[in-house]
Parts: structure tokens; sequence; C-alpha cells
């Protein structure tokens, strides 16, 4: 048994089994807990895939730290991509709705997404329709012309807690309009594909 890191380092990257078996031992329980944490029903998928690209790049470790260290990215990693691959059209525009509530709008490239971006527009101006004529025109002064709350106050001759009272409303009423409507879109889709 190879008990010097050093040593311990140095079998692994000339592609030493035991070597290789000594440090899946003694990282094996924390990558696993870790890829749980993230993924309780494919951590032992994530972790296995770990240790074998980390067998791959065996050459490349000086340290035990290090290769703890790149086995948690690499779960952490493969986990998001995961997320990515699978998500639905709703969580992607239960996202894009959060991200433009929020005002940090990231607009897509391919084919597909601008599909659902020009949708989710017409149902935010749909959404944006149904508010109330104030919230309406709070709406449109603080996130289409950007004003800040002090100065819609002024404008409509109100204090500026009722401005962001009314601001909550708005965004809470058309996160659960585009939330309800994202699901519409999502089943639609489906049909049609």
């Amino acid at each position: 048994m190879i008990v010097d890191e050093n040593n311990l380092i140095f079998e692994f990257n000339q592609g030493n089994r035991y070597a290789f078996a000594t440090i899946y031992e003694n990282l094996y329980a924390g990558v696993f807990y870790y890829a749980k944490s993230l993924t309780p029903t494919n951590a032992a998928d994530l972790t296995a895939d770990a240790f074998h690209k980390l067998w791959e790049m065996k050459q490349t470790f000086k340290s035990i730290g290090g290769i703890k260290s790149w086995l948690t990215t690499v779960v952490h990693n493969a986990y998001l991509n995961s997320i990515k691959t699978s998500r639905s059209r709703k969580e992607i525009m239960v996202d894009f709705t959060d991200n433009v509530l929020r005002g940090e709008i990231n607009w897509w490239d391919d084919e597909e997404q601008t599909k659902l971006r020009n949708a989710f527009l017409k149902l935010l101006e749909e959404g944006i329709n149904r508010l109330p004529s104030e919230r309406r025109e709070i709406c449109q002064l603080a996130f289409l012309q950007k004003m800040n709350n002090l100065k819609i106050a002024e404008l409509l001759k109100t204090n500026e807690r009722k401005i962001r009272y009314e601001k909550s409303k708005i965004l809470a009423f058309l996160k659960e309009f585009l939330e309800k409507g994202a699901a519409i879109m999502a089943i639609l889709a489906s049909l049609l594909s």
C-alpha cells in the first residue's frame, strides 16, 4: 500500500492501478456525498464518471488536494450540464420570466429559443394589459422608462412607499401570469412537436 502522498501521486501519474485504488478509496465517499447533495438520484453516476475522467487525466495531477478539488468540480459541472439538457420548456420560460422581471434578459440565438422569446414577449404584453390602469402606468414608468420610485411618486403625486408596494404587486402578478402562460405554452408545444 502506498502511503506517502508524493509517492502516491507519482505512481498514479505513471498509471499504477493500486495508486488509483488508494485515491479512490480515500476520496470516493466525499465526492459521492457532494454529488448526493446536488442530485440524490444521479449521485452514483456522477461520481463514477468523475473517477473515470480522473483516470483518463492521471498524468496532470500534483496533489491529493488538487485531485479532490478537480473531482468536485467535475461532479458540479456534470450536474449543471444534466440540468441544462433536461429542462422543460416551462422551466426555461419560468427562468426567463424571472430574468425579465429582474431586468436580466439574456436574448437567445437559436431559432427555437427565439420563438420562445417572441411568445414570451406577447404573453408579457398581455399580462401588462391586464393590469389595472394605475399599475400599468407604474409598470411603464418603472420598467420601460427606467424611472426610480421617487420620480414615479412625484409624477403620480403619491409617496415612494406606495410605488414600491405597487411594483411588488405588479411583479407578483406578472410572474404568476407568465408562469401559467408558460405552462400552457409548454403543453401546446408538446402537442405540436
